[in-house]
């Protein structure tokens, strides 16, 4: 398998971490993937960081 390096940007309380991701099984000659789209909820204001919240988006893809 192979996860390219995540991008990850703060926007307050919010981080936001974009990666895609590809595995070794091949489909007709392309290898099954996914792009990556997570946000995590970590409140600034808590005592300790914690995430409170995930919200995820995964694209299927394929690629050569």
């Amino acid at each position: 398998r192979e996860v390219s390096t995540p991008e990850f940007t703060v926007d307050g309380d919010r981080v936001r971490a974009v990666f895609e991701l590809a595995t070794k099984p091949s489909l007709f000659g392309r290898r099954v993937g996914a792009k990556v789209d997570e946000t995590f909820l970590i409140p600034a204001d808590a005592a300790a960081a914690r995430i409170h919240h995930i919200d995820a988006s995964i694209r299927p893809t394929l690629t050569r």
